[in-house]
């Protein structure tokens, strides 16, 4: 099935594309600091298809996503063994747990609720980056090859939201 593009915007500062966690977060994030925002996401509702275990250090959860780990985390994690070729293992563990596995579809939902209070969200269309157009900075979290075909004077890969754009922007 093909999903609808999205051909004309309102203006606003910034526009992300994908609605991950990365792209999440840096929505989020660039709301908060009072700029216009619109997340652009292709699927119908963020979480789904799943892309990744979701494996997060408990630092990371505390200090910058910002969601309550009692809401999302599955199991903590302290140590983790490492399997080489030949059968050799080395287990790497520490006395306290340094990562959580979260529910990722909860995680991007109560991110996405976050987002919606403070910034445009559009589900379900499949955007074009040359049809985005010359203006607003372009937050990408869909990956790097769709960088060359934009058209914006500002583009940042969300493929990670990093703790480096809230330092940069106050």
């Amino acid at each position: 099935m093909t999903k609808p593009l999205v051909s004309h915007l309102p203006h606003h500062d910034v526009v992300v594309v994908g609605g991950g966690p990365a792209g999440l977060q840096s929505a989020r994030f660039l709301a908060g600091k009072g700029l216009s925002v619109v997340l652009l996401e292709e699927h119908p509702s963020v979480g789904f298809p799943q892309h990744c275990t979701g494996l997060v250090s408990l630092e990371g959860l505390a200090r910058h996503i910002l969601v309550s780990d009692r809401k999302v985390v599955v199991n903590r994690v302290r140590g983790a063994w490492f399997i080489g070729p030949g059968g050799v293992r080395l287990l790497v563990e520490r006395s306290e747990p340094v990562a959580a596995v979260v529910d990722r579809p909860l995680l991007e939902q109560l991110l996405l609720d976050e987002v919606a209070r403070g910034a445009e969200v559009i589900l379900g269309a499949r955007v074009q980056p040359e049809l985005l157009g010359a203006g607003s900075p372009v937050v990408v979290a869909a990956g790097v090859s769709s960088l060359a075909r934009s058209r914006r004077d500002y583009v940042l890969p969300a493929l990670q939201f990093d703790y480096q754009l809230s330092q940069s922007c106050g």
